[in-house]
């Protein structure tokens, strides 16, 4: 390989490393769907987005996620969507007698309308794309 390509090969992977690390959100604040079944069914699965509300979660709330909980109680079952410290899912199963029966956490904007919570495919992409970099530039270096 030439030492044109290596050089190529070890830029592109420190400016892919860097963009995974600083995240695609760096500067925003996170935007999270807030509402509850109780007074907007729209809320209920699968959700109404158009009749959903999008709150900037701000800096009183520390580590923010957007979250998920679908709740059950002995004469309801609920759910709700809204921006809550990241720790939220580890507290909420058992809080006043409510048993929750799903609550999953997610930290792109309006990550929180699906049932399945996944991860940002921009940022999966970005980590294979620094992994078929370190790996070519393993073999330009093994090459050498």
């Amino acid at each position: 390989m030439s030492a044109f390509c290596g050089d190529f090969f070890r830029k592109f992977f420190v400016i892919a490393l860097l963009l995974l690390l600083i995240g695609p959100d760096v500067g925003n604040t996170l935007k999270c769907y807030a509402c509850s079944s109780l007074n907007n069914p729209a809320c209920s699965d699968p959700p109404d987005l158009t009749a959903l509300e999008e709150r900037e979660c701000g800096s009183l709330v520390k580590n923010p996620v957007c979250s998920k909980r679908i709740t059950k109680t002995p004469t309801l079952t609920f759910t709700g969507r809204q921006c809550l410290n990241e720790d939220i899912c580890d507290f909420a199963l058992n809080l006043s007698g409510q048993l929750s029966e799903e609550c999953a956490t997610c930290t792109t904007d309006l990550c929180n309308s699906s049932l399945q919570l996944s991860p940002n495919c921009a940022v999966i992409a970005l980590g294979i794309s620094c992994l078929l970099g370190l790996f070519l530039l393993l073999g330009a270096i093994e090459g050498s």
